[in-house]
């Protein structure tokens, strides 16, 4: 049950990280099955809208278009049919109940928990009428879907472990008043993951309980991304490519890469910089590239789907994350499965990642110490095997590897449990 949804036709992003786990987990002999879960439209927009179709006004929402009549049944099947809401499809093999939920009140992170857990709560029964109760719940983050899963337990016994994943708490998005609730979900778990030992800490930390004998279960690398063969050549073996992919938000500091880039081959014409992904900062990291006098060497291509993220990471000749703080750094982990060494900021995961034989760790958010790092990668480069770090990645962040972890965790967790 992962706390967004899973894999939706609107974006295959979402909750893909649960579905290799799964994939990985279906494919050793597991009976496995997914809850997906969105909300849509809340009680106080659909109030206002009818209102606003009596009185005949505009509505200005998303029900603007929508007569009275389906506004009112809308309303109507929310509150009280809302099984309605539910579809059933299949993954890769996958079972998947999804259904839509609503919003009690206007969203906020304070609130959206409570439609969010009510509809997790249908989904959950359609499940296991269609394809039988489960043995184990596994909720991926605390907030929303630990949430939903220690309610489930309490109202079937079937036990439940929990993966977080999450920045949320390092970056102070969960509402402090959730915490409580978020401590008991800990509590009362038959086990608990984390997919760092840097987000464990900080996990602890922020929710003020000890940590330190949870487990660490890593992400593991895309199958799609190591399956195909071995391809260590980049576009150019005259000159020397550097990837970035990550979305174009203050997080993941793109403006301290382009800094570092910049100081590090201000003279060097032959080192190039590509950057897959969008975001709001990318017409403001363009004109800093401009003002950097970079811009002929920094290539900007946009949003990398599934499919070409393994093409991009093949074609360069390193991986490069600028990042302020990483739960984990997935990234990374498949550019290595491709033979690629990487250089990153210290910012939380990838230190359980980086081993000396696969690239360098740099102080976070420090230009200097990122342009020193990328320096030292290109005139080292032919160190680096790229079958040694491609073996090496699978052999630690593998699915076989993965899969063989989350068996004895479970295995824990039903013993525990009794």
């Amino acid at each position: 049950m992962p706390s967004e949804e899973f894999v939706p036709e609107s974006s295959h992003l979402a909750g893909i990280f649960q579905y290799h786990q799964v994939s990985a987990l279906h494919a050793a002999g597991f009976r496995t099955g997914a809850l997906s879960i969105s909300q849509a439209l809340s009680i106080p927009m659909i109030v206002r809208a009818g209102a606003m179709r009596i009185l005949g006004k505009p509505v200005r929402n998303a029900l603007d278009s929508q007569p009275l009549r389906a506004i009112a049944g809308l309303g109507f099947d929310k509150l009280f049919r809302p099984g309605r809401f539910v579809t059933t499809d299949q993954v890769g093999g996958i079972p998947v109940v999804r259904i839509e939920g609503f919003y009690y009140a206007p969203p906020s992170p304070r609130t959206d928990h409570f439609g969010w857990i009510r509809a997790g709560l249908i989904a959950f029964d359609h499940y296991c009428r269609r394809f039988g109760r489960p043995d184990i719940l596994h909720a991926h983050n605390s907030n929303h879907a630990g949430l939903l899963a220690h309610r489930l337990s309490l109202q079937t016994g079937i036990p439940f472990v929990l993966t977080e994943h999450s920045s949320y708490f390092a970056r102070g998005l969960i509402p402090r008043s959730r915490y409580p609730a978020l401590r008991e979900v800990v509590h009362a778990a038959a086990g608990v993951a984390f997919v760092s030992p840097s987000l464990r800490d900080d996990f602890g930390r922020a929710l003020d309980i000890d940590t330190s004998a949870m487990e660490w279960i890593p992400n593991m690398v895309d199958p799609s991304i190591a399956d195909a063969p071995l391809n260590a050549a980049a576009d150019n073996p005259a000159s020397f490519t550097f990837l970035s992919i990550a979305d174009m938000i203050p997080i993941k500091n793109h403006s301290l890469l382009l800094r570092a880039f910049a100081l590090a081959f201000e003279s060097r014409e032959d080192v190039r910089l590509r950057i897959g992904g969008s975001g709001d900062l990318l017409d403001s990291l363009k004109e800093l590239a401009r003002e950097l006098k970079i811009v002929d060497r920094v290539d900007f291509v946009g949003r990398l789907s599934r499919s070409s993220v393994r093409d991009a990471i093949d074609r360069c000749d390193a991986l490069v994350v600028s990042s302020l703080y990483e739960t984990f750094g997935v990234v990374l982990i498949e550019a290595m499965a491709r033979g690629k060494p990487v250089v990153s900021t210290d910012c939380g995961g990838p230190h359980c990642i980086i081993t000396p034989g696969d690239g360098f760790l740099v102080a976070s958010d420090d230009a200097p110490a990122l342009a020193a790092g990328m320096q030292q990668l290109v005139s080292e480069r032919s160190r680096f095997r790229n079958n040694e770090v491609s073996e090496r990645t699978m052999q630690r962040f593998g699915p076989r590897q993965i899969v063989h972890q989350l068996k004895d965790f479970y295995a824990k967790a039903l013993a525990t449990h009794g």
